[in-house]
């Protein structure tokens, strides 16, 4: 599978995010059974991120992840990640910005394999896919 990310926002975040996200996709790949074709992720401001939730969502506000898939076999689609989102949730966690921006990739590439948190059964599923491709104590 590949895997692109693509900065749409002035800042940047330090560390490598952008290296492992192509590791964490096929963890994703192989915990869930899915097979990924081709992933892009966008990581976005405050102002297009409220815009895309505003216009998919009817929600006026920025939201940390947003999923758009277009294929369910083999999955493709795109993630969007807002940065400002990230970096406060990052500090408000007391971890790095990077480990943030990979929670919420995984989180995008579940939804993008199908699984959502409407119910508390699959919230607890996706809450088990997430600790087993990041590590059990990095998911609050």
């Amino acid at each position: 599978p590949t895997l692109s990310v693509a900065y749409r926002t002035r800042a940047r975040p330090a560390g490598s995010f952008r290296g492992r996200a192509q590791t964490l996709l096929t963890l994703v790949a192989k915990r869930t059974g899915r097979t990924f074709a081709e992933v892009s992720v966008a990581v976005v401001g405050e102002s297009a991120m409220r815009t895309l939730n505003a216009t998919y969502h009817g929600e006026h506000h920025a939201t940390d992840v947003l999923s758009f898939g277009f294929s369910k076999r083999p999955v493709s689609g795109e993630i969007v990640i807002c940065l400002p989102v990230a970096r406060r949730q990052a500090r408000s966690r007391a971890h790095p910005l990077t480990r943030e921006l990979e929670v919420l990739l995984v989180h995008g590439l579940l939804h993008l394999a199908g699984f959502d948190h409407e119910r508390e059964k699959d919230l607890a599923t996706m809450r088990a896919h997430e600790r087993a491709v990041l590590g059990v104590s990095l998911i609050p």
